[in-house]
């Protein structure tokens, strides 16, 4: 796969030679969104704290009218607590990953070369296993759910077309990734293997009235992955996460003198096998409601959101998050800080879940 990235990557670049050069530096833009998330699970006495502190940092440039560049890193810093228990904490970096796009035409159609560079945590240590783990948890949605996933790149192309009052959008790609040592034992490291992937998308979208309705499906299909030393007597162990369906909507539409936003995704993860036997289908199902108010020169937008996870078709947890987010500019920057309060239960048992999200992305440039 890293040929045909290469390949891929190669093509783009030739093929935008003859371009004029755009801006460069003057048209492209640099992001950070700092983002702080904690939930405690549980009751007094019986109590875990899970909580991440993320500043995501992407930068973005077109070289051409045709090629543009990006690329994205992360810090974090992931902590465990339960009542009683010993504290787990792991924080560094996350991998790195480079993109090529290219448009052709009109900019109907898109090719992209990406690159994940092993530039995050890897060979944790066993007291810090824990941290490295809690945050891959789709249900509570981390803004950062790895730390590190191995050298590896994705080819991929999309075609847009219109249909009558319809825009149609079609996406494929492939991914393929080298083994990497997860976590670190006595005497070697745990390695993983992740299986290749291939990933289809879909989406249309097209005004209503003074609205704009949106609909989205993404369909990953993974192979096996294989573990060196997760299963005591044998070399290796063959396991898979089931493939994944993820489904949006969304409606954004005016009202009065306010932006009224109705948003709504699904996730579907079919039966997959772990180390440990089977791994059971599971779901969530999430709404989101948001209203954008302006009050003479000042933006503020409450919203809610309701969340529920079943695992084999029992509840597995349900949250309710309240909060809000305005805008500003300050400058040649672009703010939008946030913050919401979460709500809810936590597994099978359905113990207490609660918690807090604030957050901020900033921008510089277009």
């Amino acid at each position: 796969m890293r040929r045909i990235s290469s390949v891929i990557a190669a093509a783009v670049v030739l093929a935008a030679a003859n371009d004029t050069l755009a801006q460069g530096l003057s048209e492209s833009n640099l992001r950070v969104a700092p983002q702080m998330v904690s939930y405690n699970i549980g009751s007094e006495g019986a109590k875990t704290s899970i909580s991440e502190l993320a500043i995501p940092l992407a930068f973005v440039m077109p070289f051409t009218s045709r090629l543009s560049f990006d690329i994205a890193t992360a810090f974090a810093t992931s902590t465990v607590e339960p009542d009683g228990g010993e504290k787990s904490t792991l924080s560094g970096l996350t991998d790195t990953q480079l993109r090529l796009n290219y448009t052709f035409g009109t900019d109907a159609v898109v090719v992209t070369a990406g690159l994940n560079l092993p530039s995050g945590q890897y060979e944790v240590d066993p007291d810090k296993a824990a941290a490295a783990s809690a945050i891959g948890n789709d249900f509570l949605a981390f803004p950062i759910s790895s730390f590190g996933n191995g050298l590896g790149g994705t080819g991929g192309i999309a075609v847009a077309r219109s249909a009558g009052e319809w825009n149609i959008g079609l996406a494929g790609s492939f991914r393929k990734s080298t083994e990497f040592g997860a976590y670190k034992l006595d005497d070697a490291a745990l390695r993983f293997l992740p299986a290749d992937e291939i990933r289809l998308r879909a989406g249309v979208d097209r005004f209503v009235g003074s609205g704009r309705l949106m609909f989205g499906l993404v369909y990953s299909m993974f192979g096996d992955d294989t573990c060196e030393g997760c299963e005591s007597g044998t070399s290796r162990t063959t396991y898979s996460t089931g493939n994944r369906l993820v489904g949006q909507a969304a409606f954004d539409v005016p009202v009065g003198g306010a932006q009224l936003f109705l948003a709504g995704w699904f996730l579907q993860r079919a039966e997959g096998k772990t180390v440990a036997g089977t791994a059971p289908g599971e779901m969530i199902l999430n709404a989101q409601a948001a209203l954008g108010l302006t009050l003479g020169t000042f933006f503020l937008e409450p919203s809610v959101e309701i969340r529920r996870w079943t695992i084999d078709g029992e509840s597995a947890g349900s949250l309710v998050s309240a909060g809000a987010r305005t805008q500003f500019n300050m400058g040649a920057l672009y703010v939008s800080p946030s913050a919401a309060f979460v709500t809810g239960s936590y597994g099978v048992d359905g113990v207490d879940l609660s918690g807090f999200k604030i957050g901020a992305t900033i921008r510089l440039g277009n």
